[in-house]
């Protein structure tokens, strides 16, 4: 019966097994498969489309070709609207929601564009150049699907208050893609900007909420006040009825906390209000900021001028001819120059410096115009070895002196020999009859710089400009961390 039984099951089996062999053959031959195939094949390319454009923190950190300000300043404001909830929350489809809002946006672009500014148009600029202008109307590029460079998403995490505003609106107001379209779009529009009071005024109308959430704003906010005056009749209740109260106590404070944490988007006017008065309170600085920029390029540029025709007069066994007795005079006048430009920066308050191109520690623009300082030095050096030896009679094997020092100096070496300077300039001097003696020395041998220059190849806008500080010539020199000899 056993044995019966077993074969039963084991025929029934075989028949099961032939037929799904057969229908699998069946829907081969129909072709199902390979359309199932081609579906999955099609979402995939599908999902590989909708990844659209990358955006990376050039694109937010990168001012436009009109921008008249500084790029520091630039990047503060995108900082601040990088750390205001509603900018990073609120989709372009919810402010053109509200009629009046979107009109509001609609006559703040034209007024841009009355100024000359609204030709400029978001594209991911190459390695730090400004976009080009082209005329397309912004506003109405409001979908696509943009995603962050590894960049981005690191520099994000790398500040803090920028990390916890998206966290705090991400998944909870937004999605992640609604996050990046809200900023790549608003982007489109802070580029129309050529200052940063059109951009922050840009920035806090482009974050107001719109009458749906405003809605919501405003009931929020009565509903902490109903509480309140609904906990002080249970108060006054209690205190009347005298009894137990602790697990009322406890339910009141229960709902208040319920209120306290309810999550909402709220009018964020104040903010706006107090970053245009940090902005005010960083004119200064910024304003110190350029003109600094400005100064240390444009000497730069004379002393590379400068050292490069005195190498080309070594090679050329030139050095002892007047042109290079006056160049090297032009040289040593730059020296003094780059000396002062860096004793500037060095004596500068640290937050005029901290964090942006003159940084002490990471700036580049401070380091190169510290490099310069010591290829000037080192071209005078090189100039009065070949002078000696062309005056002794000895041989003159002229070669290039390298422009850049030939013991490349690190951004910490140079951070510390900053940091000497600052002291050493910060230092009060002792003026004994010695030291009175070399300072008089110092201001004779300056005089005859200045005079040198006249005949040099330094142009007459920066003699005048520096010929108002000749008097303090040699007090200056008299603190510099080296020695003018070098």
């Amino acid at each position: 019966m056993l044995s019966a039984f077993s074969d039963w099951v084991s025929s029934a089996a075989d028949a099961v097994n032939k037929i799904s062999d057969q229908s699998l053959d069946v829907v081969r031959k129909t072709g199902l498969i390979d359309a199932l195939q081609n579906t999955e094949l099609q979402a995939t390319s599908t999902e590989a489309t909708l990844i659209g454009e990358e955006l990376t923190v050039k694109d937010f950190m990168t001012p436009p070709a009109a921008w008249v300000g500084s790029s520091d300043e630039w990047q503060w404001c995108i900082k601040a609207a990088l750390n205001d909830p509603n900018t990073c929350a609120i989709t372009p489809g919810m402010l053109k929601s509200d009629d009046d809002l979107w009109q509001e946006i609609h006559s703040l672009i034209a007024g841009l564009s009355k100024n000359g500014a609204a030709t400029a148009v978001f594209t991911a600029p190459e390695a730090g150049v400004a976009t080009k202008p082209t005329t397309v109307e912004p506003m109405n590029t409001m979908d696509g699907a943009y995603t962050p460079s590894a960049d981005l998403v690191a520099f994000i995490q790398e500040h803090t208050s920028i990390y916890k505003i998206r966290s705090y609106v991400v998944p909870l107001f937004t999605s992640d893609e609604d996050y990046w379209l809200n900023l790549q779009w608003r982007l489109t529009l802070y580029r129309l900007c050529t200052n940063a009071d059109d951009l922050l005024m840009v920035m806090q109308t482009l974050s107001k909420l719109p009458v749906c959430l405003q809605d919501i704003a405003d009931a929020e906010k009565r509903a902490p006040e109903n509480v309140a005056e609904a906990n002080h009749a249970a108060a006054a209740k209690r205190e009347a009825a005298r009894v137990d109260n602790k697990k009322r106590d406890e339910d009141v404070g229960k709902e208040e906390r319920r209120y306290g944490k309810q999550s909402h988007l709220a009018d964020n006017s104040a903010y706006w209000n107090e970053m245009k008065q940090l902005h005010e309170a960083e004119q200064v600085k910024f304003s110190w900021l350029r003109e600094m920029q400005d100064r240390a390029k444009k000497e730069m540029e004379l002393a590379r001028g400068n050292v490069k025709l005195l190498n080309s007069l070594v090679q050329r066994q030139e050095a002892s001819s007047a042109l290079g007795v006056s160049v090297s005079d032009s040289c040593k006048y730059h020296k003094v120059k780059l000396s002062r430009l860096i004793g500037d920066v060095c004596t500068a308050p640290e937050e005029n410096t901290k964090g942006t191109v003159l940084d002490l520690e990471s700036g580049p623009l401070f380091h190169e115009l510290f490099q310069c300082n010591e290829d000037v030095k080192n071209v005078l050096q090189f100039y009065e070895e070949r002078s000696q030896k062309d005056g002794s009679g000895g041989s003159l094997n002229a070669q290039a002196l390298p422009i850049s020092s030939s013991t490349p100096t690190t951004p910490n070496r140079e951070a510390t020999a900053a940091s000497d300077a600052c002291v050493s300039l910060s230092q009060p001097v002792e003026t004994p009859t010695s030291t009175w003696t070399k300072a008089q020395s110092a201001t004779s041998s300056a005089a005859e710089q200045s005079e040198a220059v006249s005949v040099s190849h330094t142009p007459v806008a920066f003699q005048k400009r520096d010929s108002e500080d000749d008097d303090n010539e040699g007090s200056f020199e008299a603190k510099l961390p080296w020695s003018m000899d070098d």
